[in-house]
């Protein structure tokens, strides 16, 4: 894994790329990143907060906010 920090949109904030590595093949887990219907984002003890922004072709982007690290929303 591994995470650097990235120029932030116009919006301004704070921006980092996380790359990691899932030992599944590339469909199933685009599937799962997509699944914007299933409860697992809204059910999960460690987030607190979820929501879809926008998609545009294969990138999709949320807001995240966890119950753990700072009280902000990650995008």
């Amino acid at each position: 894994m591994s995470v650097s920090e990235i120029e932030p949109d116009q919006g301004g904030g704070r921006a980092y790329r996380l790359t990691y590595w899932v030992p599944v093949p590339i469909d199933v887990y685009w599937r799962f990143k997509t699944d914007f219907d299933n409860d697992f984002l809204v059910s999960n003890k460690f987030i607190r907060e979820h929501q879809f922004i926008s998609r545009t072709g294969d990138i999709a982007v949320t807001e995240n906010k966890y119950t753990h690290g700072p009280d902000v929303f990650f995008r």
